[in-house]
């Protein structure tokens, strides 16, 4: 995200496309409306921003990476510090409070404060992060086992979100199968403290089972495949880029990112 001083005081956006427009309030895309609208700049302002992934629709939070950055670039342009908490917590009111998306607040929170992290939403609604240490072999076998593939295909998280917040809201089997899955998370953090990458998974994939079972779009029929080719393949997911190929010969394709522990 670049932010400039424009030669009068209109406003210019560029992304995949083009707005030259007089006022924030004209301004089509939401997310840079609001960011401005927030920060309190009236115009005389260019905002370009390049990306080599979708802005919307791979799962990789990309969204919230753009609030994220667009905010930094805005605060660096007028010459005010910003810190993560600060970055991560604007971005969550951009997004959440002021546009409506019902998203939570990990992938704000991951990409204000980058790195490994374990990341946790209190009662609060406070946010603590805590960087995971851990020796430099591990997290070099850890990452040269995730690898990520883009189908070219997107889908819409919000429309997912909606779904699986209306079916938790009023079944308490599925509530109880959140809280396991903060639970699990707690678990992963201590065995990847203690280097047991093996465990990892066994118990990743419970968290992922249990995640499947809050909203009925994980159960389309390409996930299914998806499901079969990682366990017969020890693969484990990490986390959804897109949706999975219906021919199975097409399976070097498919959107996740897989860990195989081997």
């Amino acid at each position: 995200v670049n932010v400039n001083k424009k030669f009068d005081d209109g406003i210019r956006v560029a992304y995949s496309k083009n707005e030259e427009v007089a006022s924030v309030a004209e301004i089509e895309h939401p997310l840079v409306r609001t960011a401005l609208d927030l920060v309190g700049l009236k115009g005389g302002i260019e905002i370009t921003t390049l990306a080599d992934i979708p802005s919307r629709g791979t799962g990789l939070g990309s969204s919230s990476a753009f609030t994220v950055g667009l905010l930094n670039a805005i605060y660096a342009y007028i010459g005010r510090y910003s810190s993560s908490e600060t970055l991560g917590r604007l971005a969550c009111e951009i997004e959440v409070d002021r546009c409506g998306e019902p998203i939570g607040k990990q992938d704000q929170y991951a990409a204000a404060y980058g790195g490994f992290n374990f990341i946790e939403f209190l009662p609060d609604e406070s946010v603590r992060v805590t960087p995971l240490v851990v020796p430099p072999e591990l997290r070099a076998r850890l990452e040269s086992n995730i690898i990520v593939f883009y189908t070219g295909m997107t889908r819409s998280a919000s429309g997912i979100l909606k779904e699986q917040s209306a079916a938790v809201g009023g079944d308490a089997e599925r509530r109880a199968t959140l809280l396991r899955m903060v639970e699990l998370a707690y678990v992963m953090r201590d065995e990847l403290h203690a280097g047991n990458i093996g465990e990892l998974e066994r118990e990743h994939q419970h968290v992922t089972g249990d995640g499947e079972a809050t909203a009925a779009e994980y159960h389309r029929p390409e996930n299914q495949l998806l499901a079969e080719v990682e366990a017969s393949g020890r693969g484990m997911r990490v986390a959804d880029e897109a949706t999975a190929p219906h021919d199975p010969a097409e399976i070097t394709r498919v959107g996740k990112v897989v860990f195989d522990p081997q």
